[in-house]
């Protein structure tokens, strides 16, 4: 996998927007090597947390916290049940994929706990 800590100057990175149609913009990471960087393995570490990309194994521990407390200014909603949090990273995993967001699951780094979860949706888009 790869990984990043945050020891590593951000200064590292450049991004290129890559138009693939007139009317789809896909937003690559790429590394100062000029290489893709790949947000399926990524793995980004401070002394005590690391973010990594969402899989469906989270989703029992999202559903479980991302409660209406936590969710109150968040969109989606809290989720009422396990499908909705299945289907939120379904089309997560997919946005992924096609370049259009990355969320990351923001971990303890001792002990694999789940702390929540950030990320940037709708890469590409020229409006909020």
């Amino acid at each position: 996998a790869n990984t990043l800590t945050m020891a590593t100057p951000i200064r590292n990175f450049k991004s290129r927007l890559t138009v693939l149609s007139p009317k789809q913009r896909l937003y690559m990471f790429i590394d100062k090597n000029g290489d893709e960087i790949d947000f399926e393995t990524l793995r980004i570490e401070s002394d005590r947390l690391f973010l990594r990309s969402v899989t469906m194994d989270d989703a029992q521990v999202i559903f479980e916290n991302f409660t209406p407390e936590i969710t109150r200014y968040m969109g989606p909603p809290s989720p009422k049940e396990i499908g909705e949090t299945a289907a939120f990273l379904r089309g997560t995993i997919k946005k992924r994929a096609n370049h259009r967001e990355i969320v990351f699951a923001i971990c303890n780094r001792k002990t694999d706990e789940f702390w929540g979860a950030c990320g940037m949706h709708n890469i590409g888009d020229t409006s909020p």
